[in-house]
């Protein structure tokens, strides 16, 4: 068994990966349940944690359950007792680089292109809010005038906001769309999944797609791609060679589980 302590940026994609893989996982939040408590309970064989934790006694774990091995996940921990392995820096043992890059691909339906949902550009809004939508008005008055679709659990005050979508809705919008507009940089990836190609808001470039960080670099974006100026099989190489699997894939293999490692690379090839 596996546990992740929840309270870290990193731990929904390896949590998400390892169970696409067939791998029990549970999560814990140490600030309610005790460590102590948890490995009694548990009995995990890998323990991932970043500094967030509550580690009260972990000198002690590691001599009642030897067989634990335990990843830190951010950089420089506090101490290094008991972490077999660091991803991020340290000046601890043994440690790998943590990503810049990477993209989940689990839980992600496969879409219906409709043609009720049908249009030019589409949005989502879930992951912005009004501070957001302030500080890049000029750019939202843009979409409004290209008459942008908008879904999403954020309201946007325009016509073209069409309300709360789920999941295999989302993925339905996006196939049906000509582009899809990430205001995020959080959806992109599924987009080119999906096979529909997205422009994205980010000062990053992204390979094969166009991004855009105001209203001027947007109107490019646009043109340049309606123009057929973009590349999704390398985009899509982009995302499938930095996933939540080879992540978890590295990890493992830093630890010398190379059975598990290879099981997750094999699972990999189901969602690609």
């Amino acid at each position: 068994m596996i546990v992740i302590e929840n309270n870290n940026r990193k731990s929904a994609i390896i949590g998400s990966t390892l169970l696409a893989s067939n791998i029990e996982v549970v999560g814990w939040d140490s600030s309610v349940v005790p460590l102590y408590k948890m490995m009694e309970d548990k009995k995990p064989d890998l323990l991932f944690y970043g500094a967030n934790a509550k580690m009260n006694g972990v000198e002690h774990i590691k001599q009642r359950f030897p067989q634990l091995a335990m990843v830190y996940l951010g950089d420089y921990p506090a101490e290094g007792v008991g972490i077999d392995l660091t991803v991020g820096k340290t000046s601890y043992g043994k440690s790998i680089e943590l990503p810049t890059r990477l993209y989940d691909i689990t839980n992600l339906p496969s879409g219906v292109k409709r043609p009720s949902m049908s249009c030019k550009i589409s949005c989502f809004t879930d992951s912005i809010n009004q501070d957001t939508i302030n500080s890049i008005s000029d750019i939202m008055m843009n979409l409004f005038e290209r008459k942008v679709r908008f879904f999403g659990n954020t309201k946007i005050d325009t016509y073209h906001y069409l309300g709360v979508v789920n999941e295999q809705e989302r993925v339905d919008i996006i196939k049906s769309t000509d582009i899809y507009m990430d205001l995020t940089a959080d959806y992109w990836h599924k987009s080119v999944m999906l096979g529909t190609i997205p422009i994205v808001l980010s000062s990053v470039k992204i390979p094969g797609i166009n991004t855009f960080t105001n209203k001027e670099t947007l109107q490019k974006a646009i043109e340049t791609t309606l123009q057929g100026s973009y590349d999704l099989p390398v985009a899509r190489e982009e995302v499938i060679k930095n996933t939540g699997f080879d992540f978890c894939a590295n990890i493992l293999s830093a630890l010398g589980a190379e059975e598990a490692k290879d099981s997750v690379l094999h699972f990999k090839e189901k969602f690609i």
